[in-house]
């Protein structure tokens, strides 16, 4: 009983944090990309066109990047600096993140659940704020923590 009670309570948190993200693409500048999101699960949002933000130049510098490599974050080959990019363009096979996700908790290769809702609400990671993450992580381990196998519908 407890668990499901606190299965459900995370993902009214997760959902609710998913809901504000959404809220706050409608009210910071944007731009329009035309590249449309890969997968069948995604959320019908009426347009091919995708939005970002505009984000400004990253403070983050190729040392740095070094330090988080070390810290077990990703690996080092695996990323880059923005490149003077002031909205977040990524190519095809990259993802635009932030020091403070990682400081949550993200580390790469996400959990699978990561990717769905992403994919289910056509989102970006850019465009989700770091205690997205953390909620995203409680809810597979209370999953995990019962014998259950988090999944996209039972989170949903």
């Amino acid at each position: 009983m407890f668990a499901c009670v606190l299965v459900s309570f995370v993902a009214l948190v997760v959902l609710t944090s998913l809901l504000f993200a959404l809220l706050c693409r409608s009210m910071a500048r944007v731009k329009k990309t035309a590249r449309p999101v890969e997968g069948s699960d995604v959320a019908d949002s009426g347009s091919d066109v995708l939005s970002s933000f505009e984000f400004g130049l990253s403070r983050v510098t190729s040392s740095d990047l070094d330090d988080y490599a070390k810290a077990t974050w990703f690996a080092r080959d695996s990323v880059r600096p923005s490149g003077g990019e002031t909205i977040p363009d990524p190519k095809d096979d990259e993802v635009v993140v932030f020091k403070e996700y990682f400081e949550a908790g993200l580390r790469f290769p996400p959990h699978p659940l990561v990717i769905g809702v992403l994919k289910r609400f056509n989102l970006k990671f850019h465009q989700l704020n770091p205690s997205s993450f953390v909620k995203l992580s409680i809810y597979v381990w209370g999953c995990k923590s019962q014998g259950v196998e988090p999944d996209l519908e039972g989170f949903i």
